[in-house]
């Protein structure tokens, strides 16, 4: 004696549902946009002093952009900073400013979030000031201005 299979009332109905699932599985989720890349000027904000100081961003290809120092300042930069992981970096030789007046050479490491543009300076200087090289580390933020 054969039992019978239950069929479903609605004829097509499974294969519907079928094609819906195997359609959802096979659409491409789409790509997260590139982070933008920072122009014109942003107020840069050490979390260590209460005085800032500004960046003028010239963009110079979708993963890099030319940062220099709009405040005339001790410290003057012109930084190419290129975009990598997440993050927009610089790394270079510069001159730091000692507390006589006089510059140093320097190596800075210089990098912020393309996103929250928190970020993290490094400067490594020698002996040239007068005492013992040292490593500076300040944090700071960007804030388009």
């Amino acid at each position: 004696m054969r039992k019978d299979i239950a069929r479903s009332s609605r004829p097509g109905w499974a294969g519907g549902g079928a094609l819906l699932v195997a359609a959802a599985l096979l659409t491409p989720v789409p790509a997260h946009a590139a982070p933008e890349v920072p122009s014109g000027r942003y107020t840069v904000v050490y979390t260590d002093s209460d005085k800032s100081t500004y960046w003028l961003f010239a963009p110079c290809g979708s993963d890099c952009t030319l940062a220099t120092s709009q405040d005339g300042g001790t410290f003057v930069i012109s930084w190419e900073f290129d975009l990598a992981n997440g993050r927009w970096t610089h790394s270079g030789a510069t001159q730091a400013p000692c507390a006589n007046g006089a510059s140093v050479p320097a190596t800075v490491d210089y990098s912020f979030d393309a996103v929250s543009l928190a970020g993290e300076g490094r400067t490594t200087t020698s002996d040239g000031c007068g005492g013992p090289g040292s490593t500076v580390t300040r944090p700071f933020r960007l804030i388009k201005s």
